[in-house]
């Protein structure tokens, strides 16, 4: 049938692991955070320390937007 510029891997499949590895890049990010401030660098660690919280709150959307589909498809008996 007809595509319509769906991204490839979107739709109702949420048993795939989320398309980026956020736990891997929130990780990198409080890691990079921590050294800036070791080394004396409040800006730059918080700008990190920012960015691990974004890559945080996306993995908990993803999740529970994965449960959620779970939970509709055992209401539906699936």
């Amino acid at each position: 049938g007809m595509r319509y510029g769906k991204p490839e891997g979107q739709g109702g499949n949420f048993q795939q692991r989320p398309r980026k590895n956020y736990a891997q890049l929130r990780e990198k990010y409080l890691n990079q955070g921590r050294e800036a401030l070791s080394l004396g660098d409040r800006v730059l660690a918080e700008y990190y320390f920012q960015h691990a919280e974004h890559y945080y709150r996306m993995q908990q959307e993803f999740y529970e937007s994965r449960n959620r589909y779970r939970e509709q498809q055992a209401a539906q008996g699936l």
